[in-house]
């Protein structure tokens, strides 16, 4: 009842401050390495992990961020980079940085300012709700705020650690409904679909593929299938 009334403006203002303070300088990071080995060698051999890395990483933000997309993805190979994508790259990551930057600051102000008008108008009311249905050491936990490590490198991809709750996974496959614990929703069929209702089909589909299954009694004759 509380946060609920926060929630979509503080998971656009968790999206936004962990790409721009921990995602886009990782990567921008990665491309410098990168550009000192091309200009150095004319080629790409050490530093592959990095461009597959940044790959990866451009193919998500176009899918998120489709108003910036990178045109040049298919050209992030070693037997395709050139200066000019390099460049090209490079430019568009500060984009990036500017657009998450912009994000972050407008819903930071909305937030303050639906703060404010509440305390303003319905001072009480928000104080009541808040400790009626605010609990700090959920938030923690959710939001994993003493998570060490923001970011992992996991197969030439950034793997979120922190914030969870305000993470959505990213769609691997029309039918992939993998997702990190505490995913607020999740991606199945080409649509994103909230974690708790996703869960409830999801146990009802097993429950009643349980039931046919006891009701003609299938395991019993698999078994004396095999036995055969």
């Amino acid at each position: 009842e509380f946060n609920k009334r926060f929630y979509n403006i503080r998971k656009t203002e968790s999206t936004a401050n962990f790409n721009q303070v921990y995602r886009i300088p990782e990567l921008v990071s990665r491309l410098e390495l990168m550009e000192q080995e091309f200009i150095q060698d004319g080629a790409i051999s050490t530093q592959e992990d990095n461009l597959e890395l940044l790959q990866n990483e451009i193919h998500k933000f176009n899918n998120l961020v489709q108003e910036h997309n990178f045109q040049r993805t298919d050209d992030l190979v070693p037997g395709k980079i050139s200066t000019g994508v390099i460049e090209e790259l490079a430019l568009h990551l500060k984009v990036l940085d500017d657009y998450y930057s912009r994000e972050f600051i407008f819903a930071n102000t909305q937030r303050e300012k639906m703060i404010q008008y509440y305390m303003d108008n319905e001072p009480g009311l928000y104080n009541k709700v808040k400790d009626d249905y605010h609990n700090e050491s959920v938030e923690e936990y959710v939001r994993k705020v003493f998570e060490s490590n923001e970011m992992v490198q996991y197969k030439n991809e950034l793997i979120q650690q922190n914030e969870p709750i305000y993470n959505d996974p990213f769609p691997e496959g029309w039918l992939s409904f993998r997702s990190h614990f505490f995913a607020p929703r999740k991606y199945f069929m080409g649509r994103y679909v909230d974690t708790f209702w996703f869960n409830i089909g999801f146990i009802w589909f097993l429950s009643l593929l349980f039931y046919i299954g006891l009701y003609y009694n299938i395991l019993y004759k698999l078994i004396h299938l095999r036995k055969k």
